[in-house]
Protein backbone atom coordinates (compact mmCIF):
# COMPACT_ATOMS: atom_id res chain seq x y z
CA UNK A 1 0.00 0.00 0.00
CA UNK A 2 2.84 2.40 0.85
CA UNK A 3 4.52 1.75 -2.49
CA UNK A 4 1.26 2.33 -4.34
CA UNK A 5 0.65 5.58 -2.45
CA UNK A 6 4.22 6.73 -3.04
CA UNK A 7 3.90 6.09 -6.79
CA UNK A 8 0.60 7.98 -6.96
CA UNK A 9 1.91 10.98 -4.99
CA UNK A 10 5.10 11.05 -7.06
CA UNK A 11 3.10 11.03 -10.30
CA UNK A 12 0.94 13.95 -9.17
CA UNK A 13 3.97 15.92 -7.99
CA UNK A 14 5.70 15.38 -11.34
CA UNK A 15 2.53 16.40 -13.17
CA UNK A 16 2.37 19.64 -11.19
CA UNK A 17 6.07 20.29 -11.77
CA UNK A 18 5.82 19.65 -15.52
CA UNK A 19 2.81 21.96 -15.91
CA UNK A 20 4.61 24.63 -13.87
CA UNK A 21 7.69 24.37 -16.10
CA UNK A 22 5.59 24.53 -19.26
CA UNK A 23 3.72 27.66 -18.15
CA UNK A 24 6.84 29.45 -16.90
CA UNK A 25 8.64 28.50 -20.11
CA UNK A 26 6.24 30.73 -21.99
CA UNK A 27 7.00 33.79 -19.82
CA UNK A 28 9.79 36.25 -20.46
CA UNK A 29 12.35 36.96 -17.75
CA UNK A 30 10.58 40.11 -16.56
CA UNK A 31 7.40 38.14 -15.83
CA UNK A 32 9.15 35.57 -13.64
CA UNK A 33 8.95 37.46 -10.37
CA UNK A 34 9.06 35.45 -7.13
CA UNK A 35 5.52 36.52 -6.22
CA UNK A 36 4.10 35.49 -9.59
CA UNK A 37 5.90 32.14 -9.49
CA UNK A 38 4.55 31.53 -5.98
CA UNK A 39 0.99 32.36 -7.02
CA UNK A 40 1.28 30.08 -10.05
CA UNK A 41 2.50 27.19 -7.87
CA UNK A 42 -0.36 27.72 -5.41
CA UNK A 43 -2.93 27.84 -8.22
CA UNK A 44 -1.60 24.62 -9.79
CA UNK A 45 -1.79 22.89 -6.42
CA UNK A 46 -5.42 23.96 -5.99
CA UNK A 47 -6.29 22.95 -9.55
CA UNK A 48 -4.90 19.46 -9.00
CA UNK A 49 -6.64 18.89 -5.67
CA UNK A 50 -3.95 19.86 -3.17
CA UNK A 51 -5.48 22.54 -0.98
CA UNK A 52 -3.68 24.71 1.55
CA UNK A 53 -4.22 23.48 5.10
CA UNK A 54 -1.20 25.13 6.69
CA UNK A 55 -3.42 26.83 9.28
CA UNK A 56 -4.52 23.36 10.43
CA UNK A 57 -1.14 21.63 10.14
CA UNK A 58 -1.29 20.39 13.74
CA UNK A 59 -4.74 18.90 13.11
CA UNK A 60 -3.92 17.14 9.82
CA UNK A 61 -3.82 13.60 11.33
CA UNK A 62 -7.29 14.15 12.84
CA UNK A 63 -8.65 15.74 9.67
CA UNK A 64 -7.30 12.90 7.51
CA UNK A 65 -8.89 10.32 9.80
CA UNK A 66 -12.24 12.14 10.01
CA UNK A 67 -12.75 13.31 6.44
CA UNK A 68 -12.15 11.82 3.01
CA UNK A 69 -9.28 13.82 1.45
CA UNK A 70 -9.55 17.15 3.33
CA UNK A 71 -6.94 18.76 1.05
CA UNK A 72 -9.07 18.00 -2.01
CA UNK A 73 -12.14 19.46 -0.32
CA UNK A 74 -10.26 22.62 0.64
CA UNK A 75 -8.91 23.01 -2.90
CA UNK A 76 -12.40 23.01 -4.39
CA UNK A 77 -13.18 26.20 -2.47
CA UNK A 78 -9.73 27.74 -2.88
CA UNK A 79 -9.55 27.32 -6.67
CA UNK A 80 -12.42 29.72 -7.54
CA UNK A 81 -11.11 32.08 -4.86
CA UNK A 82 -7.80 32.26 -6.76
CA UNK A 83 -9.54 34.65 -9.15
CA UNK A 84 -9.41 37.18 -6.30
CA UNK A 85 -6.42 36.06 -4.23
CA UNK A 86 -3.99 35.43 -7.12
CA UNK A 87 -4.02 38.71 -9.13
CA UNK A 88 -0.68 38.01 -10.83
CA UNK A 89 -2.06 34.84 -12.51
CA UNK A 90 -5.74 35.82 -12.62
CA UNK A 91 -5.87 35.58 -16.41
CA UNK A 92 -4.55 32.01 -16.33
CA UNK A 93 -7.02 31.03 -13.58
CA UNK A 94 -9.96 32.55 -15.47
CA UNK A 95 -8.94 30.89 -18.74
CA UNK A 96 -8.58 27.43 -17.21
CA UNK A 97 -11.86 27.67 -15.29
CA UNK A 98 -13.66 28.85 -18.45
CA UNK A 99 -12.19 26.00 -20.51
CA UNK A 100 -13.13 23.41 -17.89
CA UNK A 101 -16.69 24.72 -17.52
CA UNK A 102 -17.17 25.19 -21.27
CA UNK A 103 -15.84 21.73 -22.14
CA UNK A 104 -17.99 20.06 -19.48
CA UNK A 105 -21.17 21.84 -20.57
CA UNK A 106 -20.43 20.99 -24.22
CA UNK A 107 -20.06 17.29 -23.37
CA UNK A 108 -23.30 17.29 -21.35
CA UNK A 109 -25.12 19.07 -24.18
CA UNK A 110 -23.90 16.61 -26.81
CA UNK A 111 -24.89 13.61 -24.66
CA UNK A 112 -28.32 15.11 -23.99
CA UNK A 113 -28.91 15.92 -27.66
CA UNK A 114 -27.67 12.57 -28.95
CA UNK A 115 -29.80 10.49 -26.59
CA UNK A 116 -26.79 8.34 -25.63
CA UNK A 117 -27.46 9.11 -21.98
CA UNK A 118 -29.58 11.23 -19.70
CA UNK A 119 -28.36 14.46 -18.10
CA UNK A 120 -29.88 15.99 -14.99
CA UNK A 121 -30.07 19.79 -15.20
CA UNK A 122 -31.71 20.54 -11.84
CA UNK A 123 -28.90 21.77 -9.52
CA UNK A 124 -30.81 20.52 -6.46
CA UNK A 125 -30.53 16.89 -7.60
CA UNK A 126 -27.87 14.39 -6.57
CA UNK A 127 -27.39 13.63 -10.28
CA UNK A 128 -26.95 17.28 -11.30
CA UNK A 129 -24.40 17.59 -14.09
CA UNK A 130 -23.88 13.84 -14.30
CA UNK A 131 -24.29 11.56 -17.32
CA UNK A 132 -26.53 8.59 -16.66
CA UNK A 133 -26.30 5.59 -18.98
CA UNK A 134 -28.40 2.75 -17.65
CA UNK A 135 -27.29 2.28 -14.05
CA UNK A 136 -23.94 3.96 -14.65
CA UNK A 137 -23.45 7.53 -13.40
CA UNK A 138 -20.53 9.53 -14.79
CA UNK A 139 -19.30 12.61 -12.93
CA UNK A 140 -16.25 14.36 -14.39
CA UNK A 141 -16.46 17.62 -12.41
CA UNK A 142 -13.62 16.72 -10.04
CA UNK A 143 -15.35 17.43 -6.74
CA UNK A 144 -17.11 20.66 -7.68
CA UNK A 145 -20.53 19.08 -8.28
CA UNK A 146 -21.46 18.51 -4.61
CA UNK A 147 -20.53 22.09 -3.72
CA UNK A 148 -22.74 23.48 -6.50
CA UNK A 149 -25.56 21.10 -5.53
CA UNK A 150 -25.56 21.91 -1.83
CA UNK A 151 -25.28 25.63 -2.60
CA UNK A 152 -28.41 25.37 -4.77
CA UNK A 153 -30.21 23.49 -2.01
CA UNK A 154 -29.25 26.13 0.54
CA UNK A 155 -30.41 28.90 -1.79
CA UNK A 156 -33.81 27.27 -2.45
CA UNK A 157 -34.22 25.28 0.81
CA UNK A 158 -35.37 22.34 -1.30
CA UNK A 159 -33.72 19.28 -2.80
CA UNK A 160 -34.63 16.79 -5.50
CA UNK A 161 -34.64 13.15 -4.45
CA UNK A 162 -33.56 10.21 -6.58
CA UNK A 163 -37.25 9.53 -7.23
CA UNK A 164 -37.68 13.04 -8.63
CA UNK A 165 -39.64 14.47 -5.70
CA UNK A 166 -38.96 18.01 -4.47
CA UNK A 167 -38.74 18.03 -0.67
CA UNK A 168 -38.09 20.92 1.74
CA UNK A 169 -34.80 21.11 3.66
CA UNK A 170 -33.37 23.31 6.38
CA UNK A 171 -29.96 25.03 6.26
CA UNK A 172 -28.77 22.93 9.21
CA UNK A 173 -29.83 19.67 7.60
CA UNK A 174 -28.20 20.62 4.30
CA UNK A 175 -24.88 21.53 5.93
CA UNK A 176 -24.97 18.35 8.00
CA UNK A 177 -25.58 16.23 4.90
CA UNK A 178 -22.66 17.96 3.18
CA UNK A 179 -20.34 17.22 6.10
CA UNK A 180 -21.61 13.63 6.26
CA UNK A 181 -20.85 13.16 2.56
CA UNK A 182 -17.22 14.17 3.21
CA UNK A 183 -16.61 11.89 6.20
CA UNK A 184 -14.20 8.98 5.93
CA UNK A 185 -15.94 5.57 5.69
CA UNK A 186 -15.25 4.46 9.31
CA UNK A 187 -16.27 7.81 10.82
CA UNK A 188 -19.30 8.00 8.52
CA UNK A 189 -20.45 4.54 9.60
CA UNK A 190 -20.01 5.48 13.28
CA UNK A 191 -22.06 8.62 12.71
CA UNK A 192 -24.81 6.68 10.94
CA UNK A 193 -25.32 4.23 13.80
CA UNK A 194 -25.26 6.96 16.48
CA UNK A 195 -26.13 10.54 15.60
CA UNK A 196 -27.46 9.59 12.16
CA UNK A 197 -30.52 7.83 13.51
CA UNK A 198 -29.28 4.37 12.52
CA UNK A 199 -29.69 5.13 8.84
CA UNK A 200 -27.14 5.10 6.06
CA UNK A 201 -26.28 8.21 4.06
CA UNK A 202 -28.76 7.10 1.40
CA UNK A 203 -31.51 6.74 4.01
CA UNK A 204 -31.52 2.96 4.31
CA UNK A 205 -32.09 1.70 7.90
CA UNK A 206 -29.44 -0.37 9.62
CA UNK A 207 -30.33 -3.90 10.68
CA UNK A 208 -28.29 -4.93 13.71
CA UNK A 209 -27.74 -8.51 12.63
CA UNK A 210 -24.38 -10.21 12.43
CA UNK A 211 -24.49 -10.24 8.64
CA UNK A 212 -25.52 -6.57 8.32
CA UNK A 213 -22.95 -5.33 10.83
CA UNK A 214 -20.20 -7.41 9.19
CA UNK A 215 -21.13 -6.07 5.77
CA UNK A 216 -21.03 -2.49 7.07
CA UNK A 217 -17.61 -3.01 8.63
CA UNK A 218 -16.24 -4.46 5.39
CA UNK A 219 -17.64 -1.56 3.37
CA UNK A 220 -16.08 0.92 5.80
CA UNK A 221 -12.55 -0.46 5.96
CA UNK A 222 -11.98 -2.58 2.86
CA UNK A 223 -10.57 -0.89 -0.28
CA UNK A 224 -13.14 -0.48 -3.06
CA UNK A 225 -11.21 -2.59 -5.57
CA UNK A 226 -11.34 -5.55 -3.17
CA UNK A 227 -15.07 -5.06 -2.61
Amino acid sequence: VKWSERAYVTYLNKLRSDVFDTVVGGWDDAARSPDRLSQLASFLNHATGRGDLDAFRGMLPVLNATFFSPRLLASRFQLPADLVTKPLVRGLVARDLAITLGTGLTILGMVKASGVGDVQLDPRSTDFGKIKVGKQHIDFWGGFQPIARYAAQLATLTRKTAAGDIVPVTPGDTLLRFLRSKMSPPVGALYDVTLGGRKSFTGEPFEFTGKAVGSQILQSVMPLFLQ
